[in-house]
């Protein structure tokens, strides 16, 4: 084998090495997109339960 187990924990220990914007670029999508579309259009969900967590 090429590697050892530490070896291997060492470069999958870290998982933001391989998600790289993918949080931060959600948290703009959220924020920037989506909570103005369900601000916009809150008294035609008022039934509607529109809570997201992430």
């Amino acid at each position: 084998m090429p590697f050892s187990m530490r070896d291997l924990q060492g470069l999958v220990g870290d998982y933001t090495q391989f998600t790289g914007r993918a949080s931060a670029q959600t948290s703009e999508y959220i924020e920037e997109i989506v909570a103005p579309l369900l601000a916009a259009r809150k008294d035609q969900m008022a039934e509607i339960d529109s809570s997201l967590s992430v």
